[in-house]
């Protein structure tokens, strides 16, 4: 394998100062807005509501300095995401799987992120991967922030009894520094400049400074702005302890995903169609205006209550990608599946089990009460193969917002959902076939001309295994390239581009280029993981400079597309001392 010096390559250079963080991040769980925070005076101004794509509590905030990124994790849904810092928007990157998270931060050091759960354990959070790994218990009753500080260290507070607590990043465990004079924090930031801590008390709804040595806090001032719970607070600072940083960004192309979904806001695909076609091994499916297919029901309603699921028989068959079933069972929560289920998806759409628990169709995953009022009916013509299951004026539990829509269910595989007037919000809607399958992310149904679906393809993945410390060696492993493919390519670039630009126009639909090409590695019949060191000089200069690097294979042979080229992720690599 070939080994890439950077001599040559590096054409200019610059410096960093890193600056005393004069505003945090701040976010009220009670009302699920974002506000930024005056460090100097405690004052809040308002942004923005979190309360969208299936965000229900964040429970802390953490800001990554290198990706000028904002992000959160949901403390009852798992989800770990970003937080758009203008609108409030969140988009769902990593699923935990777990529920009861307390706190969250960055560390730029080991480029984790670290977790602490109402449970009494701490975990960690691999960006790269998205696995989540349980580290230990803490030894505390509930960590509800967390933060580093410049140099790496984890420390957490603890909101009954105002322990601040360092914690050791393999085991988890923490160990007590002070014991804070103000109680109920539940954000913590500390200055990566100047080491000075900050604390959100929920009790008083204000920002303190907090002396960890010593315990002492030292009022700033009052939030204001309405807030009445500040779960989650970070502060927005470029870092320091000169630091080297290593980033993922963009996507690989030749992904594809077996399931697809919208994790809803807000709902917006009344008065349409989506049809589903099955190609054997995933579907095509074709969003479309009006319901003129739908079927007014002919059987009496049936019996279903609050988080229930009851199965029908077809009285025929009904193929799906990877399948078939001669019965459905129905949530009452508003969605069907295609094998025997007793999880009725109480009380939020659920990714974690909508991606795991077998064939799914969701028209309107949410927390539905048939029980407090409308309709559900079954019908089914077993001599025609058709089958029908209608929602009608469902409410939301706990509301007056009624929910119509309808399954159609073809012995030919073909599917629709149909919606008429549905006037929650929040809800999922998609397709998975349930088998642990990929996340493909949260999508926009209604912007889509079509939607296609076929067996979980990973893409094209580079990823380094270290960051690029001056004086040392990083390995850049390029993942996922296509059996017998002739060459593989490291590029190496000075300038970034993100977003990315499409190279559609040179035959490859759907790949980026993430970079600009000053250099490049080559790997000749690379493996399916092939890999180049990534040599860095001891040369000071370098303190500052950032390259970005992508991967690419060429494999006609493999039809991926017109170019028979596929393209990688960018990985942006910025030079420091440690």
């Amino acid at each position: 394998m070939q080994k890439l010096s950077l001599a040559g390559l590096l054409l200019a250079t610059a410096s960093t100062l890193t600056a005393q963080a004069s505003t945090g991040y701040l976010v009220d769980s009670n009302s699920d807005q974002l506000f930024t925070v005056d460090i100097a005076t405690g004052a809040a101004t308002f942004i923005a509501s979190t309360f969208n794509n299936g965000l229900d509590t964040p429970a802390d905030l953490s800001w990554r300095s290198a990706t000028n990124e904002l992000w959160t994790i949901d403390l009852a849904g798992g989800e770990v995401g970003t937080i758009d810092v203008l609108t409030g928007a969140f988009t769902p990157v990593y699923q935990t799987n777990l529920s009861g998270w307390q706190g969250m931060t960055w560390d730029e050091t080991t480029q984790m992120f670290y977790l602490a759960n109402q449970s009494g354990s701490n975990y960690s959070l691999d960006p790269v991967s998205g696995v989540t790994t349980l580290l230990g218990v803490a030894g505390f009753s509930l960590l509800t922030s967390l933060d580093t500080d410049a140099a790496g260290n984890l420390f957490g507070c603890d909101f009954t009894t105002g322990a601040l607590v360092s914690i050791d990043k393999v085991t988890g465990a923490g160990t007590l520094i002070s014991t804070c004079q103000t109680t109920n924090i539940q954000g913590l930031g500390i200055d990566q400049a100047t080491g000075v801590w900050y604390g959100c008390s929920t009790a008083s709804s204000s920002l303190f400074s907090i002396d960890p040595l010593t315990g002492v806090s030292t009022l700033v001032g009052a939030h204001g702005a309405g807030i009445t719970f500040a779960k989650g607070f970070d502060l927005i600072d470029g870092g320091g302890g000169n630091f080297a940083t290593k980033t993922n960004y963009g996507t690989g192309c030749n992904n594809s995903y077996a399931s697809f979904f919208e994790s809803f806001g807000a709902f917006d695909l009344n008065n349409t169609t989506l049809s589903f076609t099955s190609t054997g091994t995933g579907y095509v499916v074709f969003p479309q205006a009006g319901t003129s297919t739908w079927h007014t029901p002919t059987s009496s309603a049936i019996t279903i209550g609050d988080d229930q699921v009851v199965q029908f028989p077809l009285g025929w068959t009904l193929p799906y990608p990877g399948g078939s079933t001669t019965d459905v069972w129905v949530s009452s929560n508003g969605f069907v599946t295609g094998v025997a289920n007793t999880l009725n998806g109480c009380c939020a759409f659920n990714q974690a089990q909508f991606l795991s628990a077998g064939p799914c169709w969701a028209a309107l995953w949410d927390d539905l009460n048939p029980g407090a009022g409308g309709t559900v009916t079954f019908d089914s013509n077993p001599a025609t193969g058709d089958a029908w299951v209608t929602f009608d004026n469902v409410p939301r539990y706990n509301t007056s917002n009624l929910n119509t829509f309808q399954y159609a269910f073809h012995a030919s595989g073909q599917v629709e959902l149909l919606w008429q007037t549905c006037t929650l919000t929040t809800c999922g809607v998609g397709w998975s076939p349930g088998l642990a399958n990929a996340n493909p992310g949260s999508m926009d149904i209604s912007a889509a001309a079509a939607i296609i679906t076929g067996p979980d393809t990973a893409a094209l993945s580079l990823a380094a295994s270290a960051r690029p410390v001056i004086g040392t060696s990083v390995n850049l492993t390029l993942s996922n390239v296509p059996s017998g493919a002739p060459i593989a390519a490291f590029i190496f670039g000075l300038f970034k581009l993100d977003p990315g630009i499409s190279l559609a126009s040179i035959g490859m639909p759907g790949c980026f280029q993430y970079g600009s090409q000053e250099a490049t590695a080559l790997s000749i019949a690379p493996a399916n993981t092939t890999s180049v060191v990534y040599s860095i000089p001891n040369a000071p200069w370098l303190v500052g400079v950032h390259v970005v690097v992508q991967g690419a294979v060429y494999n006609p042979a493999g039809n991926h597309n017109a170019l028979g080229a596929l393209s990688s992720n960018g990985v942006e690599f910025g030079f420091d001392v440690n």
